[in-house]
């Protein structure tokens, strides 16, 4: 799956076949999609004719668009939504400040609460326990990578370097893969210790990875 520019997402096979995710004009853009960990849903920001951003998900036929369960729209720009691995919760941000003067919330989409509520931060992604790495920004479009648990505690610094929107866990959730705002290389970074090693071959025109499954 991918996007082109800030405007619609595509899903696309090993043999070059595209189609759009939303086949219906109903949306502006579709940004930062997430598959859910059973394949039934992706997840992902929709902009509307305001770009107003909007938490929503779609099966993966194109059917069934709507917004994530329990999600309030008050019209604040919320996205970047990232399921729990249960599919039981997403976490996504929602604009305070500015589009990069970002907070995180982590919805419950059966009870409508908050496991962890306006905790300073952007594009959070859910390893595959119950830990979400995301970027601390502070109205930059870079940051030091931070973790916390799914209810907003233990946080914890993982690099004192910058790194870009868009980051990935590994399977197994030691490594997570980011672009390096100072190199413009994506690094590998583990991340108990914060140690770091660039993708040296990729060069530096690769921008927000993905790590395979």
């Amino acid at each position: 799956m991918y996007s082109v520019g800030l405007t619609h997402a595509y899903l696309a096979d090993f043999g070059g076949n595209s189609a759009r995710l939303v086949r219906a004009d109903t949306l502006l853009a579709e940004l930062w999609g997430h598959p859910s960990a059973d394949g039934q849903w992706v997840y992902f920001g929709g902009y509307d004719q305001d770009f107003k951003g909007a938490p929503y998900r779609i099966h993966p036929d194109g059917s069934a668009l709507q917004l994530v369960p329990a999600f309030q729209n008050d019209g604040i720009i919320q996205a970047h939504p990232s399921p729990s691995p249960d599919g039981t919760r997403v976490a996504y941000f929602r604009e305070a400040l500015g589009s990069r003067n970002t907070v995180m919330r982590v919805l419950n989409m059966a009870t409508g609460s908050f496991s962890a509520l306006d905790v300073p931060g952007h594009s959070p992604e859910w390893s595959h326990g119950d830990t979400i790495g995301y970027i601390y920004a502070g109205n930059n479009a870079y940051g030091p990578i931070r973790v916390m648990a799914s209810n907003g505690t233990g946080i914890r610094t993982v690099t004192r370097a910058g790194y870009e929107l868009g980051i990935t866990w590994a399977p197994n959730d030691r490594f997570i893969a980011a672009r390096n705002a100072s190199t413009g290389m994506i690094d590998i970074v583990e991340v108990s210790t914060g140690k770091t090693a660039p993708l040296s071959w990729l060069g530096p025109s690769f921008y927000d990875p993905a790590w395979r499954p």
